[in-house]
C-alpha cells in the first residue's frame, strides 16, 4: 500500500524523502476521512516487515505507529514465510531481521490497537518435518492475531519449464497440474460436537480443541473461510515427483502438519478471545 522504502538504495536520499512525504500525506488524508466519519472508517493493509522497520526509523517508532492508528488502520498483514531465521533469508529477499524483532513489532501494534496477520510458507527443497514444526511454533509465539500457512509450490522452475519452446511433454504437464487440499475440518469438528464418540480426525482432537471450536462456531468461525488458495502440485502421474520433492518425500506427513498448523493456531482458548474481538470490530 505504501512505497517500498527499504528497496531504495541507502544513498537515494531523494527517493526516501519522497516516499516519506507521500506516505505522510496519504495517511493524513485517511485520518481526515476517518474524522469526517466520526471514527467509523477503518482499513487493513499488507506490509513488508523490512519496509515497516524503515518507516519506523524514518518517522520515529512511536510517531509512525501513531500515524497508522489515527488514519484508521485496524490490521496489518506481513509475509514472514518461516519460523527459522536462516531459512527465511533463503525464501525472502531483504529478510535480515530476527524473530525477536518480529515479536516486538507485533506487540507494539497490538498495544496500539492494530491487529496483525502473519503469512507463512511450509514446504520446499530445504524443508523438513522439524523445520515445518519450527514455523508452527513461531506462529504461536510471535503474537500474530491471524495466521495463514501457504503450501509451497515450485513456481520458479514452473515458469522456466513452461516457457520452453517445445511441444507438450510429461515434464511440462508435471508443472501444469495442481490439486486442491481438502479442508474437511469443519465437518469433522461439527460431527464431534454432535457425537463425541465419533473418531474422524487424522490425529486425536483434544477436548480443548473441541471446546474452542464450539465457541468459535457460535461466532461464525469456519476453517473454510480461513484456509483458501490451498492448491498444490498434483499427487498423481508426472506431478507426484514434484510434490514429493517439496514435501521432504513424505506428502502424507506434510499435509498432516499443515492441518496441525491450523488446528494448533486457531483452536486455542486465546484465539477464541481474539476472534470475539475481531467479530465485535466487524472483521
Amino acid at each position: 500500500m505504501l512505497p517500498q522504502i527499504s528497496a531504495l538504495a541507502t544513498h537515494d536520499l531523494t527517493g526516501q524523502a519522497q516516499a516519506k512525504v507521500w506516505t505522510s500525506a496519504f495517511l493524513n488524508g485517511l485520518r481526515e476521512v476517518r474524522e469526517g466519519r466520526q471514527g467509523s472508517f477503518g482499513w487493513r493493509g499488507i506490509f513488508r516487515v523490512e519496509d515497516f522497520f524503515s518507516y519506523e526509523e524514518s518517522f520515529g517508532t512511536h510517531e509512525f505507529v501513531a500515524k497508522l492508528v489515527s488514519s484508521g488502520c485496524r490490521m496489518l498483514a506481513f509475509g514472514l514465510e518461516h519460523g527459522d531465521e536462516n531459512r527465511r533469508k533463503r525464501l525472502k529477499a531483504g529478510a535480515d531481521y530476527k524473530n525477536a524483532e518480529i515479536v516486538s513489532l507485533f506487540k507494539r501494534l497490538r498495544d496500539a490497537g492494530i491487529q496483525t496477520k502473519a503469512y507463512f510458507m511450509i514446504g520446499g527443497q530445504w524443508e523438513t518435518a522439524e523445520s515445518a514444526l519450527d514455523t508452527i511454533r513461531f506462529a504461536l509465539d510471535c503474537g500474530a492475531t491471524l495466521a495463514y500457512f501457504a503450501l509451497y509450490k515450485e513456481f520458479v522452475k514452473a515458469v522456466h519449464v513452461l516457457s520452453e519452446e517445445r511441444g507438450p511433454s510429461s515434464r511440462h504437464d508435471a508443472f501444469a497440474e495442481y490439486s486442491q487440499m481438502a479442508v474437511v475440518w469443519d465437518a469433522t469438528y461439527s460431527a464431534y460436537l454432535s457425537d463425541p464418540s465419533m473418531k474422524g480426525l487424522s490425529s486425536p482432537a483434544t477436548q480443548i480443541e473441541i471446546e474452542s471450536y464450539a465457541q468459535l462456531a457460535k461466532l461464525g468461525f469456519r476453517f473454510s473461510d480461513i484456509v483458501k488458495y490451498n492448491d498444490h502440485h498434483a499427487d498423481s502421474d508426472s506431478s507426484s515427483s514434484i510434490l514429493s520433492n517439496v514435501t521432504w518425500g513424505e506428502p502424507s506427513e506434510y499435509f498432516s502438519i499443515i492441518e496441525t498448523a491450523y488446528r494448533r493456531f486457531y483452536l486455542r482458548p486465546e484465539f477464541v478471545h481474539e476472534y470475539s474481538k475481531l467479530v465485535r470490530e466487524g472483521y
